[in-house]
């Protein structure tokens, strides 16, 4: 998947609820019941699967014995 390439446009649902496109959900391996960490920075809104946003933590804590 590209880098910041726009893949469409989703409608925000009358419960919340929006669609992720499926070049995304295929590009990021994204299947039926996966957990999503839904962040927002600004005007913006930002949605990690939460096992990549996991790994990113465990990478960076569980290092931090070694800078001591």
């Amino acid at each position: 998947m590209k880098k910041d390439f726009l893949h469409g446009r989703t409608t925000v649902g009358e419960r919340g609820q929006i669609v992720i496109p499926q070049s995304i959900r295929t590009a990021l391996k994204l299947k039926h019941g996966d957990e999503l960490v839904v962040m927002s920075r600004g005007q913006k809104i930002i949605v990690v699967p939460s096992k990549k946003l996991a790994a990113f933590f465990e990478t960076i804590f569980g290092n931090v014995g070694s800078l001591r």
